[in-house]
């Protein structure tokens, strides 16, 4: 969308420092939602990327003035952080220059974003949903999401096992070997849905469900067939829910944790051993997935093998990434799970307390809980706040609206050419710039551990 198109929404005022760009916002977009939008600043040949970190209305600005300071009154005052800057048809870099005053501020289009962030065929990408209030696809570095530790964490009702088997089909495609662990027994229903679209996109999903039994399969017996099914390249789900004992509430997660504490301990043996064999990172190229992790990690355990689990899962995600072992955790908040984990991307939706949104402020700063207090569940669809190293840039929020159906993920996912343990190392580093000389930059961005 040229400039000539389109509707500036603000023009650029005064610019504290390279990284910061006060704007005041026209007249015709007072009532326009601009908190946390991604927006370009053209100044002269330069266009610059950033994202609207706060929005204050009337807003007084003290000038300096040869005489005396000069106060002048702002209706709507925009805190615009710089992210990137791209001058002519180069490849975008870090900002080394403030944008000039009275510089035109767009809402970025989905050419804008494709121009900052084009695709790069040797980055696997997965796509979870449409930057809010844009058609653009957000591309999510799948390697990332797959080999490094990814949180998908909102209240109960907000979509998370949706958007989560979402990308394990995604990452099961990519020849990724993914194993669910799912407590609620939901997640066979959950895939079929997703699993017979695949099947009538041409895209056929290998898949097995193994109910784990208490009074039927040993614990060790139970762990061989899963790792096998694991290993033949199926999506293999365990349903652990146990719905068929009379067992006690608390006899059940006991049962659960020591299935899924043998189960890790497999996996991470299996790693390491991999890599002995073949000293090459990333090629074990499995990725679990833990349903109501609170369960398994929670922050106050009740129970002894809840203690170890901690200290498992703990050096499991530090560890076990070089090796091509990650995980994802989905719950209901943040402050449920134990606090010990490296978790590297989060998927955030409405949380479940205040007290959640106090601690996901103390542990990921006040701008992503802001971000997070924003998001809704519209239907089949959910926004959810994307922040961390799987994105293209890994400082900010990103707001995203999730794919109410499978075929919308599908459709647009660069899984073809992708094949089992082909990653780029330098990539699983922490360069999620896609495919722009700035990636090398990116690697300053502080993303909490």
């Amino acid at each position: 969308m040229s400039s000539t198109s389109r509707v500036a929404i603000a023009k650029s005022h005064t610019s504290p420092s390279t990284d910061t760009t006060l704007a005041t916002v026209n007249q015709s977009s007072y009532g326009e939602d601009l908190l946390f939008r991604i927006t370009i600043i053209e100044s002269g040949d330069t266009q610059y990327l950033g994202i609207i970190e706060n929005v204050s209305v009337e807003t007084e600005v003290v000038r300096p003035a040869r005489d005396m300071p000069l106060r002048e009154v702002y209706p709507t005052l925009l805190t615009i952080r710089n992210l990137l800057s791209r001058r002519g048809g180069s490849p975008p870099s870090a900002v080394r220059n403030a944008p000039r005053p009275e510089a035109n501020v767009y809402l970025a289009s989905e050419v804008d974003l494709a121009r900052f962030f084009p695709p790069r065929v040797s980055a696997p990408s997965a796509f979870l949903g449409r930057l809010r209030d844009t058609d653009y696809r957000l591309p999510l570095n799948s390697s990332i999401l797959s080999f490094a530790n990814t949180g998908i964490l909102a209240g109960i009702g907000h979509g998370k096992s949706h958007l989560a088997a979402q990308l394990a089909l995604q990452l099961h495609l990519a020849g990724r070997k993914v194993i669910i662990v799912d407590p609620t027994g939901e997640w066979p229903s959950l895939l079929q849905e997703q699993r017979d679209m695949s099947d009538k996109l041409g895209r056929r999903i290998a898949m097995t469900t193994l109910r784990y039994a208490l009074d039927r399969d040993g614990l060790g017996s139970f762990v061989q067939r899963a790792t096998d099914e694991f290993h033949s390249g199926k999506l293999t789900v365990i349903d652990a829910s146990l719905l068929q004992h009379q067992e006690s509430a608390e006899d059940k997660i006991r049962a659960r944790c020591d299935l899924v504490y043998a189960l890790q301990q497999r996996l991470m043996t299996e790693a390491t051993q991999h890599y002995d064999r073949t000293k090459s990172t990333y090629a074990y190229n499995g990725c679990m997935f833990l349903e109501e992790a609170h369960e398994f990690i929670p922050s106050s355990p009740n129970f002894e093998i809840q203690k170890k689990l901690n200290v498992l899962f703990s050096i499991s995600t530090k560890e076990y990434r070089k090796y091509g072992l990650g995980l994802v955790f989905i719950d209901q908040s943040l402050r449920g799970i134990h606090e010990d984990l490296q978790v590297q991307t989060y998927f955030l939706g409405t949380t479940a307390t205040p007290g959640d949104l106090e601690f996901l402020r103390t542990r990921l700063g006040a701008h992503v809980a802001d971000a997070v207090q924003r998001t809704r569940r519209e239907g089949l669809t959910s926004s959810w706040v994307v922040y961390g190293l799987a994105t293209p840039f890994p400082g900010i929020p990103w707001e995203i609206m999730s794919f109410g159906k499978v075929e919308e993920a599908l459709d647009h996912s660069t899984v073809a050419g992708i094949t089992n343990g082909s990653t780029d190392g330098e990539t699983l580093g922490g360069l999620s710039v896609l495919g722009s000389s700035f990636a090398g930059e990116s690697r300053s961005a502080q993303i909490p551990k």
